[in-house]
């Protein structure tokens, strides 16, 4: 595949391109299924690591930091092999490759801090789903930037400082939720990590 067609898969992802990703899903998914497969995980563990690694590339891409220092098809392999190797050493499963192993199919410092940020908004939404429906439509009010005023009319009520606090409190609920997940320390754990170490492709 030549640079050109390189470089329209990484427009086609900044653009959100749905015809294109699903051409790049055409050719390269296969590939992952392949691997995953192959080390203990299922078709739906593959779709599931595909797309959270074109995720990781799209926000890569926003915040201008892809360096694709070979193919991207080379590029999206590495990531899928990192976030399986990941989902691996934290369900116990992998005793072949080390954790630092894992670390180091990436050549570029930031992309921990991209996977970790990933997980965490995978833990808000798990929790997010499990709030009851006042608070998930209340919080969406706020995450759309509703005035308080309108906020309190949709809710029902009384008035705007009622519709703050009970805003406050399902923030609240939410955000326990996520830090007392196991999970989230993992992830706290995993930026903490003084000895990671990052080589060039």
């Amino acid at each position: 595949m030549n640079s050109n067609e390189q470089s329209n898969f990484v427009d086609s992802i900044r653009k959100e391109d749905r015809v294109a990703l699903l051409e790049i899903y055409k050719i390269y998914f296969p590939q992952t299924r392949h691997y995953i497969m192959a080390n203990s995980g299922n078709v739906f563990d593959a779709e599931d690591v595909f797309q959270d690694a074109l995720v990781l590339i799209y926000l890569k891409i926003k915040k201008n930091t892809l360096n694709l220092k070979n193919s991207f098809g080379s590029y999206l392999y590495g990531v899928v092999k990192f976030l399986w190797l990941k989902e691996l050493e934290r369900k116990r499963k992998y005793f072949g490759t080390s954790v630092e192993d894992a670390d180091l199919l990436l050549g570029d410092i930031d992309f921990l801090e991209d996977y970790v940020k990933m997980e965490k908004r995978k833990l808000v939404l798990e929790h997010y789903n499990e709030l009851n429906e006042e608070c998930k439509k209340i919080l969406d009010l706020h995450i759309k930037e509703t005035p308080i005023s309108i906020s309190t009319a949709i809710m029902g009520y009384a008035s705007d400082q009622y519709t703050m606090n009970r805003k406050s409190k399902c923030k609240s609920r939410l955000f326990r939720a996520v830090w007392n997940n196991p999970r989230y320390k993992e992830l706290k754990d995993e930026l903490n990590q003084q000895d990671t170490k990052v080589p060039r492709w």
